[in-house]
């Protein structure tokens, strides 16, 4: 098995996954986000390969990962959930209270294997149906008041 590993990247690095497996009928520009220089961007590798992108921004202990995207002949071997897990784990370190995401439709149930669900309505853009999912993290053990 090939070496897998999860490392910041610049956030051009992720375009080309983004485009590739989001929208590969649209132009390039309409991957790319406005506020992309705020953001943590992770990619996971296989060997030498970038495999799988994810992007994290946040706002107080909210966070919202976007454009996640896996490419075609790497999904269902594991590599978006340990990529998820990876930013579920980082966005808690740094304090997280809230993680979401507006999900394709198609993808909540992989969503929901890491504990996230529904909330709202949901929409449709670009011919696409989407729902946005979230995960509250639990205040540690530690934190709870003591009668």
């Amino acid at each position: 098995m090939e070496e897998v590993k999860i490392e910041q990247i610049n956030y051009q690095l992720t375009w080309q996954i983004r485009h590739e497996v989001m929208y590969p009928d649209y132009p390039l520009d309409k991957i790319k986000l406005d506020n992309e220089e705020e953001g943590l961007h992770f990619g996971l590798f296989t060997g030498e390969r970038l495999t799988s992108v994810i992007s994290l921004f946040w706002e107080k202990e909210v966070y919202q990962f976007r454009k996640f995207a896996t490419l075609n002949n790497a999904q269902g071997k594991g590599y978006g959930s340990f990529l998820l897990q990876h930013v579920i784990n980082v966005a808690g370190e740094r304090g997280a209270t809230r993680l979401w995401c507006n999900a394709r439709l198609s993808a909540a149930p992989f969503y929901e294997r890491f504990e996230l669900v529904k909330v709202g309505q949901g929409y449709i853009k670009d011919n696409i149906d989407y729902v946005t999912m979230e995960l509250i993290y639990s205040l540690p053990s530690y934190c709870s008041f003591h009668k």
